[in-house]
């Protein structure tokens, strides 16, 4: 991995298909540098999240061709991770991809994935119920059973 931002997920396919492709360089990826990478350290839904739905905003009042309401949201690993916070913290897409996403905080310790809790959870560390907070899974049963929030 580089210290570099790409397009994993095919944006030249879905763009070629029709679809309006938007790829935003968001809090925890490394386009912009490890400070940039570390402000999702303990704050895995928050900063990333607002960076997307501002991302979303700017492109739909720039672009009147885009339609709002007909959009999906897609990410894998982290960006996974950020797909299924999205699902349980918004209304405004109609379908989110959530490949290799972690839905479940706590159950990241059942893996080998420990490095991501050890540091991006630092001030979890040790208190294994505080990891909720930032869980998609914690949020779930009320967006199920709710009407979709709008951002």
């Amino acid at each position: 991995m580089a210290n570099s931002w790409g397009y994993r997920w095919n944006a030249q396919v879905f763009s070629a298909s029709g679809y309006v492709t938007l790829l935003i360089n968001r809090r925890g990826s490394t386009g912009y540098g490890q400070k940039f990478t570390d402000e999702i350290t303990n704050d895995w839904g928050g900063k990333a999240y607002v960076d997307v739905m501002k991302g979303v905003d700017t492109a739909l009042a720039k672009y009147k061709f885009i339609d709002g309401t007909r959009m999906a949201a897609a990410g894998g690993s982290y960006g996974g991770y950020l797909a299924d916070w999205i699902a349980t913290h918004s209304g405004r897409f109609k379908a989110i991809i959530s490949h290799a996403g972690i839905f479940d905080k706590f159950s990241m310790y059942a893996t080998e994935e420990l490095w991501f809790e050890e540091h991006d959870m630092q001030a979890h560390r040790g208190r294994t119920g505080e990891l909720s907070k930032w869980a998609p899974l914690t949020y779930a049963a009320s967006w199920a059973n709710s009407k979709r929030r709008r951002w």
